[in-house]
């Protein structure tokens, strides 16, 4: 309830502050050349992003990248070509490859967005980075300017606009440092800053690393950057934070990384992002994707020794001490990875990639953990 309450007072700020005057968006975007917004809605993803494992911490000194990339669920690719006038790197020939995805997991503090990116000469001229959009609220466009548009596309159009006045920006993330939070501001859509959150985010600690061709990265989002200013147009700095209801809050989402095949001018430029498929999605909510805050669907309490016995070996997981039982089978992000019935001895595993597994028997009040690798 306190979520619907929070959204209706902020429209109502919003109709005060948008009713005289319709605003517009960032310079770089003609709507008149854009698709009808409201009659062609853009197919958007969802990207559920889980709690972190109850025994995991982000330590930039210490990161195992690869088994906190395990845990971190469901990976998601930054594929959908934005701009690639410099060539497509996705196919640069000689068995070279291209490309960046991204895993994300939260917990009370901080939303860690874990980042994979392959290709070739990465981070050797100063291009090279990864934008991070971020809005914390979902909603797509702002109602009374749209209404107030009486029809006009163009004007509709431009509702789908503005971050700042939402909290939001884009951030650009390079060699374990934010050095800019960024997006369209007031009724002139001037290209600004939003301190806030470039503040939280330059605090934080974060994580780079260039292992041969790949750069494994992890950008720490505080929970406090994403605040939504109380009175937007007025004063940005007095801010509610964001409110956290797993399964339930969502906020407007994408990716971008870029970088030059030779470094040049801009007409080298090669972008790809995770939801936009144009590159307008720092201008538009439009092409913005979402990432919920999932919940983790189990509660593993006690990892311990009873009377039953799980052990795994050579593919197979070996049950004995109990009648026929429904598995189930979760990573250590709880995500279920597998579901079977009426076991009495066995399950072949050898589907799964390696990796630690929780065992839940349904007629057992205990967890197990195997270890398969």
């Amino acid at each position: 309830m306190k979520k619907r309450i929070f959204t209706f007072l902020m429209f109502g700020l919003l109709a005060a502050n948008l009713m005289a005057q319709p605003f517009t968006c960032v310079n770089w975007v003609n709507m008149a050349d854009e698709p009808d917004y409201a009659a062609t809605p853009f197919d958007k993803p969802t990207y559920s992003a889980l709690p972190t494992p109850a025994d995991w911490t982000f330590n930039a000194e210490t990161l195992d990248f690869d088994a906190a990339w395990a845990a971190a669920g469901d990976e998601a690719f930054i594929s959908k070509a934005t701009n690639v006038v410099g060539g497509d790197p996705y196919d640069l020939g000689d068995g070279d490859t291209y490309g960046a995805s991204w895993k994300a997991m939260y917990d009370e503090t901080n939303l860690y967005v874990l980042i994979k990116w392959i290709g070739v000469d990465l981070g050797t001229d100063g291009f090279t980075n990864l934008e991070i959009m971020f809005q914390p609220t979902a909603i797509d466009r702002y109602e009374p300017d749209f209404t107030a548009a009486a029809g006009d596309v163009v004007l509709q159009n431009h509702s789908y606009a503005r971050y700042l006045e939402l909290g939001g920006g884009k951030a650009v993330f390079k060699d374990a440092l934010v050095t800019e939070v960024a997006a369209s501001k007031g009724l002139t859509a001037q290209w600004s800053a939003n301190e806030h959150a470039l503040t939280e985010l330059a605090l934080a600690t974060h994580y780079w690393v260039k292992d041969g061709n790949m750069i494994k990265a992890v950008m720490v989002l505080p929970l406090n950057a994403l605040s939504i200013p109380d009175a937007p147009f007025e004063d940005l700095s007095v801010r509610t934070p964001l409110e956290i209801v797993p399964n339930e809050t969502k906020i407007a989402w994408d990716m971008k990384s870029n970088q030059r095949i030779n470094e040049g001018t801009n007409d080298d430029k090669i972008e790809y992002c995770w939801s936009s498929n144009a590159n307008n999605v720092y201008a538009v909510n439009y092409y913005a994707g979402y990432l919920l805050f999932a919940q983790d669907n189990t509660s593993v309490t006690d990892i311990s020794k009873e009377e039953v016995l799980v052990y795994y070996a050579n593919n197979n997981l070996t049950i004995s001490g109990i009648e026929p039982t429904d598995v189930k089978i979760y990573n250590l992000a709880g995500m279920l990875v597998g579901s079977y019935k009426n076991v009495t001895s066995g399950i072949n595993l050898g589907d799964l990639n390696n990796g630690i597994y929780i065992v839940q028997l349904n007629n057992s009040n205990k967890a197990h953990k195997i270890v398969k690798f």
